[in-house]
């Protein structure tokens, strides 16, 4: 048995070195974020899984739902009805209505032709049909907000040059505090038509107009605005079709955003024989961008002899340069099967529908990329023969959201209905960390290493409010407290540095069980690394930084991850339910860097972030199923999350200085909260996402938070 782990040792740090190799060289290529900008690494390492149907949505009356924009952020959908914007929620697999938006101004939702955008707890719906001060068609944006499950309308937005005929929310887009409208109607230095696009941003609760964009060579009719997409401080903005030769060629335009001044870094175009006589092009029929990658759809493409049978171009950024990576295609593409109709993209996996193929049924396909090379990894169709499946489609991490208008019924009659897909890993569950009675609460608790009679847990349960108190350990051991049995509480646990010893009170009966894992000088970093609902033990080694995960279905992992002065900061970046292995490296090249390397595909993720001297509160902050990177700032108490969704950050002062954060979900909401403990009055502070701020006195002198146990 030591033979074989010394092989399968010997066998990982080889492979360490080569990617370690690879790490050093890219090092210097990584985008100087200070809080601002993130770079993805990735290695050829990937394991595509295959998607599944998880559910169908519907609702009666249909009242056409399904028949217009669709989108999914973690674990919420938004789809379009005649009637308003339905809300699902998930929980586990199972889908649930939660809510109904309507606009408040009492417009018909059908006559807004509308479009939507979402983004965590907040959705845009544009209504490029609105009336604004009996102005036709000028258009609004409306944003929605959620609190805990209750959804209401923020604010109106319209341009502040607004004029009939604009169309302003014929797109719309939302990444982080931005949202980006389109106005393909706008009249620009007198050119009718020509289009414009407004991005907002929120400060507070109040959005407010950040800037207006236009082509640098617009002209009349032009439709610029016609589809918008935004990721971080990148948007990307669409101008109108060709139909004919007198029409000048459609184009899609990248824009960044530097400080709150945006400016246009490159304008694409790929005009390839289109639609019947190859004369038209429809290049920007669907826009998609992800970091430095961007999927262009034109579903008009001839291909071969196939007329309008569709294509989705890959276009990938270096610097500030972008060039074409790849023109993709069905591998079973036929005529008129519109292939492009929607796209996708997220890292390195594509959706792309193609709503008409095989006449009317439509079908969706997944894409994989490996290194520079894309491919069809699998066609997703539904089992019914009327339905234009694919005519809207959304991506979220391991989710996709496939709109069918007419997919069951008599003509003229349809129902339509959404399907989710999933890759066929487990949901992750939602657990609130240190949340000792199970009520997806966690609760205020400490850890007294002198008590009376040895070292003392205390914790206050959120479930009645009452106390409870246990000896366990000894006042030299680290704390580790996890969910090691899996029954949705957290077990109180103990590591014993001298050796190397593990200690953990079951929740369910108060019984102990003890193993060894680990050695003096280890630092143990438990964590769910296998995807099983329960913790599972861990070291991570600083003296030849390697990481010794004992999982609880079995075997153990041994994996050589950083350099010397990392900090070890497991957690669950890629939403796929199982803890990924990473370091916070407060001393990087150009400031504190965090590496982290997703379980999903094995892929290295790299990003600067933060100053040496702050401390990692990793956490999903933003309720979509995925950690993000955060840290705390002692100096001055502030907060700053970067975003998992799109790699923007926000940041905010909580605390002072001498407190200990003690980050975790204290109002039940599937976010972490920011709080605080504060050792000279052993007070606890937490600014709750849903129930405003808790303010709580609880420990005594030397006591330790137990959920400041993780942070690094």
């Amino acid at each position: 048995m030591k033979k074989l782990c010394l092989i399968a040792l010997i066998l990982t740090l080889l492979l360490f070195a080569s990617i370690h190799s690879q790490l050093n060289n890219a090092q210097t290529m990584i985008s100087t974020i200070i809080v601002k900008s993130v770079a993805t690494k990735g290695f050829e390492l990937a394991i595509p899984a295959d998607y599944i149907q998880q559910d169908r949505l519907t609702v009666t009356p249909s009242n056409g739902f399904g028949s217009g924009p669709v989108a999914v952020s973690g674990n919420t959908a938004v789809i379009y009805s005649g009637v308003g914007f339905y809300l699902y929620v998930r929980a586990g697999n199972v889908w649930s209505q939660q809510a109904l938006l309507v606009p408040s101004d009492g417009a018909s939702v059908p006559s807004l032709f509308p479009t939507v955008g979402i983004e965590g707890d907040t959705i845009v719906i544009g209504g490029s049909g609105a009336t604004v001060n009996s102005n036709l068609n000028q258009g609004a944006a409306y944003v929605f907000v959620r609190n805990g499950t209750t959804w209401t309308e923020q604010q109106r937005l319209t341009a502040s040059d607004g004029a009939a005929g604009n169309r302003f929310g014929c797109s719309v887009a939302i990444s982080g505090e931005s949202i980006i409208v389109g106005a393909n109607g706008a009249t620009v230095n007198g050119n009718s038509g020509q289009g414009a696009s407004y991005v907002f941003v929120r400060s507070g609760s109040s959005w407010s107009q950040q800037t207006k964009l236009i082509a640098d060579d617009g002209g009349a009719n032009n439709n610029f605005g016609l589809r918008v997409a935004i990721n971080g401080d990148s948007a990307v903005v669409t101008r109108g079709y060709r139909t004919s030769a007198a029409i000048v060629n459609p184009a899609a335009y990248v824009f960044v955003r530097n400080g709150p001044t945006w400016s246009q870094q490159q304008k694409l175009s790929v005009c390839e024989p289109s639609g019947n006589g190859g004369i038209q092009c429809d290049f920007g029929t669907s826009i998609s961008i992800d970091g430095d990658n961007l999927a262009v759809g034109n579903f008009f493409l001839n291909v071969g002899n196939n007329n309008a049978q569709g294509g989705v171009y890959v276009f990938t950024r270096s610097g500030t340069s972008w060039s074409q990576q790849q023109r993709l295609t069905a591998n079973d593409g036929g005529t008129d099967g519109l292939f492009g109709s929607a796209v996708s993209i997220e890292n390195d996996t594509l959706l792309v529908s193609a709503r008409a193929d095989l006449g009317v049924p439509g079908s969706a396909y997944i894409f994989n990329r490996t290194g520079a090379v894309w491919s069809q990894q699998q066609k997703l169709q539904v089992n019914v023969t009327r339905d234009s499946f694919g005519q809207y489609a959304s991506m979220s991490g391991n989710t996709l959201l496939i709109a069918s208008p007419v997919d069951n019924g008599t003509p003229g009659n349809f129902v339509g209905a959404v399907y989710v897909f999933t890759d066929g890993s487990v949901a992750p569950t939602i657990r609130s960390p240190f949340d000792f009675d199970g009520d997806s609460k966690t609760d205020i608790s400490i850890f007294r290493p002198t008590g009376a009679n040895g070292a003392e847990w205390w914790w206050s349960r959120s479930s009645d409010g009452g106390n409870g108190a246990v000896t366990f350990g000894a006042g030299t051991d680290a704390i580790v407290p996890g969910d090691y049995t899996g029954d949705g509480k957290a077990d109180i646990a103990v590591w014993r540095p001298s050796n190397g010893n593990w200690f953990v009170l079951r929740s369910e009966d108060s019984s102990f069980f003890a193993f060894p894992f680990g050695t003096s000088g280890d630092v143990p970093v438990p964590a769910d690394f296998d995807g099983d609902a329960k913790t599972d033990a861990a070291v991570f080694r600083p003296s030849d930084v390697t990481w010794y995960i004992s999982r609880s279905s079995g075997g153990t992992t041994i994996a050589a991850f950083g350099l010397a002065g990392d900090k070890p900061v497991p957690a669950d970046y890629d939403g796929d339910g199982k803890a990924d292995i990473a370091i916070f490296r407060p001393n990087g090249t150009s400031g504190a860097e965090w590496w982290l390397q997703r379980s999903t595909n094995s892929t290295v993720f790299a990003a600067q972030f933060g100053a040496a001297t702050d401390k990692a509160v990793v956490g999903d902050y933003t309720g979509d199923s995925k950690s993000d990177i955060a840290i705390w700032r002692p100096a001055d108490g502030n907060w700053y999350v970067l975003r998992s969704e799109d790699q923007s950050y926000y940041a905010f002062p909580f605390g002072t200085n001498g407190d200990l954060p003690t980050p975790g979900d204290f109002d039940g909401d599937g976010k972490i909260d920011a709080a605080v403990f504060r050792p000279s009055n052993s007070t606890w502070y937490a600014q709750r996402s849903t129930a405003g701020t808790l303010i709580q006195q609880f420990g005594a002198s030397g006591d330790l938070p137990v959920p400041n146990a993780y942070v690094r």
